[in-house]
């Protein structure tokens, strides 16, 4: 890669709400989009009539953040994250010599690392580049929090390509079934406690917080390379994963060596893009939200219409 430019990743997340069901007092996870939609519409406006970004800074585990707000469009909205670095200041290099930064900024003054990100607004999906020294794009639910002092929770999670899951033979049999699920959660309530397995290792030991299953059957030889089948069925396992993310902890399989496991959760959406430095070393910020949202429109998106024609057709076969 040439001086003059930079190597970014780009991620894509889906967005879930969590709200509260008053009649069996359980928590219920759906994925709208209203919560954040609004909150950076509100952060928009009110970033019109400010002086500064001072009054949108906020404490959050990782250091002081804030957001700005760059446009909103009735399909996406356009944001960066900014993370101030209050740690020890870097050095700066010139023909091999060192030099402390702090000779050139005021005592007052921090780092900030960027983060640009881009929200979907017709999926709820969003899209935001990786910078390793910045803000993840999943503090933005912490942010939120501390903001707006709601006791709503949201959150994001890495949207999934199931290129991996593609792969698998449906009638091959399998050498390892390495899964750990959060006990008592919406994944064993709506689709493990169908079966026997998931059911009385629940029953036996109801309150551990994480159930862990693990076969495995070396295929040689002496028993004709046959495995064992999966205590779940094909669709269940998307089912998890489209639907579960979140109570998923792992979930390796394998149908060939044990030491050949793939690793289901992995499977994401990342873009990979190299963007030219400006004149003053930085990424331009155009560039970068050009970027997210041309892997989104020839990637992310193509896949989530197909799905949704998947969907379609299985209620119509079913009518």
């Amino acid at each position: 890669m040439k001086t003059d430019q930079i190597k970014r990743s780009i991620y894509y997340y889906e967005w879930f709400t969590y709200s509260n069901s008053n009649e069996l007092n359980e928590i219920k996870r759906d994925k709208s989009s209203e919560k954040i939609i609004k909150f950076l519409c509100n952060i928009f406006e009110k970033q019109k009539k400010a002086d500064s970004y001072k009054d949108f800074i906020v404490k959050t585990s990782q250091g002081e953040e804030f957001i700005i707000v760059d446009a909103v469009e009735e399909s996406s909205i356009r944001f960066r994250i900014v993370l101030c670095r209050e740690n020890a200041l870097p050095y700066i290099e010139k023909d091999g010599k060192l030099e402390g930064l702090g000779n050139y900024i005021d005592a007052d003054q921090n780092i900030a690392e960027v983060t640009h990100c881009v929200f979907f607004v017709k999926y709820g999906i969003l899209g935001a580049e990786y910078n390793n020294n910045g803000a993840r794009a999943t503090s933005v639910t912490e942010y939120m929090i501390k903001q707006t002092n709601s006791d709503v929770m949201s959150t994001c999670r890495a949207k999934l390509n199931y290129d991996v899951y593609s792969k698998l033979i449906q009638d091959e049999s399998f050498s390892l079934f390495d899964f750990a699920v959060a006990t008592n959660s919406e994944a064993y309530n709506n689709v493990l406690s169908k079966k026997s397995i998931f059911r009385v290792i629940q029953s036996t030991v109801p309150d551990s917080d994480t159930m862990e299953v693990v076969l495995k059957r070396r295929k040689t030889k002496k028993n004709k390379n046959t495995g064992f089948q999966l205590p779940i069925t094909f669709d269940e396992i998307k089912d998890l994963l489209t639907n579960y993310r979140e109570d998923i902890q792992k979930l390796n399989v394998s149908q060939s060596g044990i030491g050949n496991a793939v690793d289901l959760l992995t499977d994401k959406f990342v873009g990979k893009v190299i963007l030219a430095k400006t004149s003053d070393r930085m990424i331009d910020s155009e560039e970068m939200y050009a970027s997210i949202v041309a892997y989104f429109g020839s990637n992310v998106e193509k896949y989530c219409n197909a799905m949704k024609e998947e969907s379609l057709c299985k209620i119509h076969l079913q009518l």
